[in-house]
């Protein structure tokens, strides 16, 4: 969508170019619309408050379309957004049914609402269910038998012909190594518990099913005060039940969220 600016700069551009408006104001063939009226003109004012209610009527439409291809997509039988719709309604306990592809219980009871994250991974005809509960950035795992009963539901809601598989993990360990560079005025302990922090929040920050990136950790770092200089060495994952890896620029937990376990974090004064 343009912006206001942008739209101002249409009509302004269509108003300079026409042959009758230039001998009526009497300018020449290529003037500026602004060099040539101030920007507290009657005419400058009217083609902001014009150009503002096509913005606006634009945004407006944009939102719209935004909010009616969402419901769209969350009602409609089998998307991954009905999948994350259908979880998240999920009432433990409670015997559900599916009427025009929308999941039905007599009483909406939201205590027994588990799952409160779900990211939607298809691999083939299979749907993998990752979902957890509790409130960012403290998620954890459904139970052992919670885990079953929501598998049960899964079952009971399919569509046919798709296999979904709930999954809930506990968050994958990370391990991270640096050399940060800070200001020597201020005290190393406050350092680094604000550096540790700044972490944390940035992991909290990232949507469940989400990635991590090296080089947002890094900017998190960056933003503490004092901080001169970050530099992340590396960085270890550990998922749940696998093998501790080395990751890259980028990585995506496999519980669709992520803790730090462990630092190996040098402060160095600069």
């Amino acid at each position: 969508m343009a912006s206001l600016a942008e739209i101002k700069k249409q009509l302004t551009d269509e108003f300079m170019s026409n042959e009758s408006v230039q001998q009526k104001f009497g300018f020449v063939v290529g003037a500026s619309f602004d060099n040539t009226f101030s920007s507290v003109s009657i005419i400058n004012i009217i083609f902001y408050i014009v150009a503002f209610v096509i913005w606006l009527r634009e945004t407006a439409l944009d939102s719209w379309r935004s909010d009616v291809n969402a419901t769209a997509l969350a009602t409609r039988y089998g998307t991954e957004q009905w999948w994350s719709k259908v979880s998240l309604a999920w009432q433990d306990g409670d015997m559900t049914s599916v009427v025009d592809g929308s999941v039905v219980y007599e009483t909406v009871d939201e205590t027994k609402k588990k799952i409160k994250f779900c990211a939607v991974v298809e691999e083939g005809r299979t749907l993998y269910l990752r979902v957890a509960t509790g409130i960012s950035p403290n998620l954890s795992p459904l139970t052992v038998e919670e885990l079953g009963r929501f598998q049960n539901y899964l079952n009971d809601v399919k569509p046919l012909g798709i296999r979904p598989v709930g999954q809930s993990y506990p968050a994958d360990s990370l391990t991270i190594f640096a050399n940060i560079y800070y200001d020597g005025e201020r005290l190393l302990s406050e350092v680094d518990t604000e550096v540790k922090a700044a972490i944390d929040n940035y992991l909290g920050s990232i949507v469940y099913g989400g990635v991590i990136y090296k080089t947002k950790m890094t900017d998190a770092i960056q933003a503490v005060g004092g901080i001169k200089d970050v530099e992340i060495t590396n960085i270890a994952a550990t998922p749940s039940g696998g093998i501790s890896t080395w990751i890259g620029r980028q990585y995506k937990p496999k519980a669709g969220y992520a803790k730090v376990g462990g630092y190996g974090i040098n402060l160095i004064v600069e």
